[in-house]
Order: structure tokens, then sequence, then C-alpha cells
């Protein structure tokens, strides 16, 4: 996820992550404008695209997020942030029970610079991007 500080919240965000193995190895990178959004929305949104790419080629991963808010707002059926996200936080949950044994981990930001990089690609209304690597 990317949201501009100096834009103000909400602004122009943009979603970005990488698919990996069990091993680390990239299977695939994506970068995606999702529009005027504050950055917990964005966080959000991130898990979700991630969830629907596993989905449609039949991956099993973990998610890893560097925002421990969303990390617990996915991972606690009680809580969820705020009301205009509940569509999305009720989506990744039932991602998480119909990928049974998937779980949303907080890793700290340091581990996530490539993840940043695409996401901010996507804030800055360059064209959305996926792609699959060989595997």
């Amino acid at each position: 996820m990317w949201n501009d500080p100096t834009r103000g919240m909400p602004g122009p965000a943009g979603i970005g992550g990488i698919l990996r193995n069990l091993s680390g190895k990239f299977l695939c990178l994506f970068s995606f404008i999702v529009g005027m959004q504050d950055s917990n929305t964005a966080e959000l949104l991130v898990i979700q695209k991630a969830y629907d790419l596993c989905a449609s080629s039949s991956l099993l991963i973990d998610t890893v997020s560097d925002s421990m808010i969303t990390v617990s707002w996915v991972n606690n059926s009680e809580c969820y942030g705020s009301l205009q996200n509940i569509n999305i936080f009720y989506n990744n949950r039932g991602c998480l029970q119909q990928l049974k044994g998937l779980s949303v981990i907080f890793n700290s930001r340091i581990a996530n610079s490539l993840a940043d990089s695409l996401a901010k690609s996507g804030s800055n209304g360059s064209e959305d991007r996926l792609e699959w690597l060989a595997p």
C-alpha cells in the first residue's frame, strides 16, 4: 500500500505486493491503482488482492503486512476498523476461512521495500501491473 502522507488522507493510493513460495522465490509482482483511499483501506485492499490472485491461481500463501492495525483487524473477528471497510473486512475474513490454514502476519516496514515501491507506482497513476514469473 502507498499513500503519500504529504497529500493528506484520504488521497491517491496504490497497492502493491509480491507473492512468494515458501523458499522466498518470487511468483508474482503486482501494482494497482485504488483511487482515493486512506492508508488503512488501502492496506485491506492489498490483502484482498493477494487473496484474489491466489484463488485464481490455486496458490496457498500466508499474507505478510507491514500494518499492525490491519493485521489485527483481519485476524480478530470482532474488530474491523471503520464501517466503510466492513465489506472488505468480511471478504478478507471469508478468504481466510475458505482457504483454511492461511494467516495474516505482521512484519515491519523494513522487509517490505519492494512492495512499497510497487504500491507507490500505483498511487502515482501508473498503469496497473500484474506479472507472473516463471516457476
